[in-house]
């Protein structure tokens, strides 16, 4: 389980908390209540008292907020060598921006996109050709839905059918095998299938 540490504001304070993921699904508590979901900007409550939940804002049953901040363990390869380091992002109701943290340098993404994958490809493109981050994002196997992504964790695994994944060449390759993935999970998961992902691979390229 990977501890996410986090800030969370809204109009009624600031509190800090953790977020524990399984490499699919979010949970935290704060200020008593237990909130659910797979992406950060859709939190809803697990059961909960009507005066608890008194204590938030709710949107369609959505947590609101108006800044998280988080730090993701994440691995990264540099090299021959494998660093255990942190990505750090301030999610805002309509911003996004994440900074991976280095040995000697901190690399903050270049983009305005609200998407982790936006964000975490303006990351790589900013590493030396030897370091990328070890993780869902750069798998072999992973890839993004066509008919399109969430924020954050909707990422589709096909670990399980790998031979059948590498020889997409186009969309209607892609949707031919698509039902057939094994899983959603999260950008920064790593499991112990990854390959580092080759470019022009898949769906995404």
């Amino acid at each position: 389980m990977k501890k996410i540490l986090t800030t969370f504001t809204d109009k009624y304070g600031t509190e800090k908390t953790t977020i524990y993921s399984d490499g699919h699904s979010l949970r935290m508590t704060l200020r008593g209540v237990v909130f659910e979901d797979i992406c950060f900007d859709g939190f809803e409550a697990v059961e909960s008292s009507s005066e608890l939940l008194k204590q938030f804002d709710f949107k369609d049953e959505m947590l609101l907020f108006s800044k998280l901040e988080i730090s993701i363990p994440i691995m990264v390869q540099c090299k021959e060598k494998e660093l255990n380091t942190w990505i750090h992002g301030t999610i805002e109701p309509d911003s996004l921006l994440l900074k991976l943290e280095l040995e000697n340098k901190t690399v903050l993404s270049m983009t305005k996109e609200q998407w982790f994958e936006e964000n975490m490809l303006s990351i790589e493109k900013q590493l030396n050709a030897d370091t990328y981050m070890k993780c869902c994002f750069n798998c072999q196997y992973a890839d993004y839905a066509y008919f399109g992504n969430d924020m954050f964790g909707t990422m589709v695994c096909f670990r399980n059918i790998k031979e059948k994944y590498l020889k997409v060449t186009s969309k209607d390759d892609y949707v031919k095998i698509f039902e057939e993935h094994e899983m959603i999970m999260q950008e920064t998961h790593l499991c112990s299938e990854f390959e580092c992902r080759v470019e022009g691979t898949g769906y995404r390229g």
